[in-house]
């Protein structure tokens, strides 16, 4: 894979390395040595995400007494702990989920944590492995029994705003019930937020909340809002449902029954993925023994429930699950955490129900498994994971696994949303159709790689990549082979070093890119027209729009208004 420091490395394409068809347990041979001890909260939540800035995926892991544990990689999933960090000041409560976003637009990735019975930490993210608490100052301190977050631009102005589940309702350690309701906090871009759950009807009263993500599902460039609440049940439901609203123009109106999303189940997570790479987004939830629920959506925005087709109702108690592609064959496949049971890898197949392969993989853990994070850690083009049970060592899953081709995207949006936090990304190759989300918070108290990884079987490219943005921009590419990068959107493209700027630096790394005898990494960001390679077309359009390119303001963290 090639690597190019200090470029925002965005779209890879690269084949598979190892041929054995079983994931390696390798924490203990990585540097990883971190015991979840903590029983009481319904798991513990694990994060992967770039930290420090280097372009490889750095992870945090909750549920030691001793703290978060934080490891940075060091290059091809070797870890170095980093010192702990301690909650906010005067915490009494449990660490319990974890969200990474860059809530104050300087280009890193900052910690948000929630607490069950106690108030949450927020961690700017100073660069090195430092992070100051600034949870009071940003008005994120609240407490409750906190559960899973969320982040996501709900209101279109740029800021990236935060939800938070509170499993209300719970019996407190002391005696007593806590109803804490959910929050939503919208961000005013100052470094402070404005708490607003009430105000734009979204708390969901009682409902104890497990998690909730902002996901765009309709692909129209803003983001929706959907709850997994936990209490509900098949068999008789008397009690709470899961909730979807839709985001319309910035105002966030409920939908829950007529987009069938409204399943009535033990709701613990919110998986989303393609199972049928229909180009739409479908949602996986967990369960008790009644059976977990997947919801397949159609066209015209409505899910149904298909669970006991697909062969992956579990009937277990169900906690953590992740969509992925494991073997890169152009499907995403469902691995599933289990409490009661064996941890569980249905392969998605064409032929109905899908076969469970769990043991034959060496997926098949028999501890109490709440947590999952997926992510590609030793940057070879397939999927990794790590995995968090109670009582046990934290699991390094490395995918030897894996056959076919990738292709790896990470779209880098405009400030203050550099990540591209709601963007959804289609990829097209011999006929098959696969979408991704790029969410901040949409796993079991945990997160997953923002970078997304589409299997291409056979393929060496992919035919056509379709971005759409958070707002609604939508971008095409076409034929990009093995080795080729997208680094940024429309708006910032030409500027190679991202100082906020078209200059002469820019320039002469395009100059470069035109002599070339090959398309080299780092050339994407002056691929104008995408179609792979840079042109005197592009150097045309480079010049246009040097000429009209402003910085700007340095407080706002850079980026460029075209």
């Amino acid at each position: 894979m090639f690597r190019v420091i200090g470029i925002p490395v965005a779209l890879l394409l690269c084949a598979s390395t190892g041929p054995a068809q079983t994931f390696s347990e390798v924490s203990g041979l990585r540097g990883v040595d971190y015991l979840v001890e903590v029983t009481t909260s319904y798991g513990s939540g694990v994060l992967l995400a770039d930290l420090d800035g280097d372009d490889d995926l750095d992870m945090v892991a909750l549920g030691d007494l001793g703290g978060p544990g934080l490891f940075e990689n060091v290059g091809n999933a070797f870890f170095v702990e980093h010192p702990s960090i301690p909650l906010a000041s005067g915490a009494a409560g449990i660490a319990s989920a974890l969200s990474a976003a860059d809530y104050d637009g300087d280009g890193d990735r900052d910690l948000l944590i929630t607490v069950w019975e106690g108030p949450n930490s927020l961690f700017r993210n100073d660069g090195n492995f430092t992070f100051t608490d600034v949870s009071a100052v940003a008005g994120l301190d609240d407490d409750g029994i906190g559960m899973g977050s969320t982040w996501g631009d709900y209101d279109g102005d740029g800021w990236l705003d935060l939800y938070v589940s509170n499993r209300s309702g719970t019996t407190l350690s002391g005696g007593g019930q806590d109803f804490q309701p959910n929050r939503l906090y919208r961000n005013l871009g100052d470094g402070t937020f404005e708490e607003r759950a009430v105000l734009e009807t979204v708390d969901a009263g009682i409902a104890p909340t497990l998690q909730a993500t902002f996901v765009d599902l309709d692909r129209d460039g803003d983001v929706e809002l959907y709850l997994a609440n936990d209490k509900g049940s098949y068999s008789n439901c008397m009690s709470w449902r899961n909730q979807l609203w839709d985001n319309q123009n910035g105002s966030l109106v409920e939908i829950s029954s007529t987009s069938g999303t409204d399943v009535c189940v033990d709701s613990m997570t919110i998986t989303l993925g393609d199972v049928n790479q229909d180009g739409l987004l479908d949602i996986y939830t967990t369960n008790t023994p009644e059976g977990n629920a997947l919801m397949v959506q159609d066209p015209n925005g409505h899910f149904r429930e298909v669970a006991g087709a697909y062969g992956v109702l579990v009937n277990q108690l169900s906690w953590g699950a992740v969509l992925i592609d494991y073997d890169l064959d152009q499907d995403q496949d469902l691995y599933v955490c289990n409490a009661t049971s064996f941890n569980m890898m249905f392969r998605n197949e064409p032929t109905l129900p899908w076969p469970q392969v769990a043991f034959a993989l060496g997926l098949a853990d028999i501890s109490v498994s709440y947590c999952v994070a997926q992510g590609d850690l030793d940057d070879d083009g397939d999927v990794d994971m790590i995995l968090s049970s109670d009582d046990t060592r934290l699991k390094v899953l490395i995918n030897n696994a894996a056959t076919g081709n990738s292709l790896q995207v990470r779209p880098i949006g405009a400030w203050p949303n550099y990540d591209a936090i709601g963007a959804t990304i289609l990829v097209e190759a011999g006929g098959v159709t696969q979408v991704r989300a790029v969410a901040a918070g949409s796993a079991y108290k945990s997160q997953h790689e923002l970078r997304q990884t589409y299997g291409l079987g056979g393929h060496t490219s992919a035919d056509r990549i379709e971005i759409i943005w958070p707002g609604g921009e939508m971008r095409e590419l076409f034929d990009y082979p093995a080795g080729s990068w997208l680094a940024i959107p429309d708006g910032l493209l030409g500027d190679f070093n991202r100082d906020g700027i078209l200059n002469h630096r820019d320039a002469r790394r395009l100059k470069g890119c035109l002599s070339a005898a090959t398309f080299e990494p780092g050339c994407e960001c002056f691929d104008f027209d995408g179609d792979a390679d840079v042109d005197v077309l592009d150097a045309i359009e480079f010049g246009l729009r040097r000429g009209g390119a402003t910085r700007v303001p340095a407080a706002s963290g850079g980026g460029v208004i075209p």
